[in-house]
């Protein structure tokens, strides 16, 4: 399945998608499972041309859940570009989730880490 998104600036280590993902598991809700919002992550997408962007690009990310990371590799347009750890942080006062994120870049320049922030899905 492709998913459209429009109006998205994406540096290779960024991964910030809209989209909709049914829950699966133990039987967690989604309000109780940090990775929950993470798995909207997984799947392909065509971004869409901007302003400052002016050819779009395919992207799909393979993620997976091993024991207490969250992993996904970011291809682009066909290209392994970046595998992307997960950790959840902490769960913010509106229900978001926090994590700390480490990225290891294709060309294995120094890509660093970050923290992410999801809220209001």
């Amino acid at each position: 399945m492709r998913k459209r998104i429009v109006l998205l600036t994406l540096p290779v280590c960024a991964l910030m998608f809209v989209g909709f993902f049914a829950v699966a598991g133990r039987g967690a809700t989604a309000a109780d499972d940090p990775y929950a919002p993470l798995r909207m992550l997984d799947g392909k997408w065509d971004i869409l041309p901007t302003a400052s962007a002016k050819e779009g690009m395919h992207l799909e990310n393979h993620c997976a859940k091993t024991g207490l990371f969250m992993a996904c590799e970011q291809v682009v347009n066909g290209k392994s570009a970046a595998l992307v750890v997960f950790l959840p942080k902490a769960k913010t006062a509106s229900g978001g989730e926090v994590y700390w994120t480490q990225g290891l870049l294709a060309d294995a320049s120094p890509a660093g880490n970050a923290g992410l922030q999801l809220t209001g899905l």
